[in-house]
């Protein structure tokens, strides 16, 4: 059976990272500052560097290796304040189903107050009949 180089490169991928993280040798982004050798050193949040003092005003003796910076780090406080989540949204609505309507009585439609494509209310009057009792009234004359 041939082995695949992408296979083997994992592989190899795979115990350098192991590796990397048995040393415990990683660091996030500024958290490792002035640790290393050739590193720069961190800003100093004092107006004057320690090397330019005197001795007597650092309090440390002369020739003396200095203590490593402090890292600073800014911030602010965060006030609450009302928030309110919504959405607005524009566009057309379409309505998702169809009537269609089927007289279930004798008789001739004498109104029709609304016109095809009219929006409605509950209980809106859709169509009068002429019932019966208008028709005996003819019959009657």
């Amino acid at each position: 059976m041939r082995i695949r180089f992408h296979t083997v490169a994992a592989i190899v991928v795979l115990i350098a990272a192991g590796a990397w993280v048995a040393t415990g040798k990683y660091t996030f982004v500024g958290s490792d500052i002035g640790a290393e050798a050739g590193a720069a050193p961190a800003m100093s949040p004092d107006p004057a560097p320690a090397a330019d003092l005197p001795a007597a005003e650092t309090g440390s003796e002369p020739g003396a290796e200095p203590a490593p910076a402090l890292q600073s780090v800014a911030y602010t406080i965060a006030e609450p304040a009302p928030y309110e989540r919504t959405i607005r949204l524009a566009g057309q609505t379409q309505a998702d189903k169809q009537v269609v309507l089927v007289a279930r009585t004798s008789g001739a439609v004498s109104e029709l107050p609304v016109a095809e494509g009219d929006s409605l209310e509950a209980g809106a009057l859709v169509m009068a009949v002429e019932g019966p009792e208008r028709l005996a009234a003819v019959e009657s004359a």
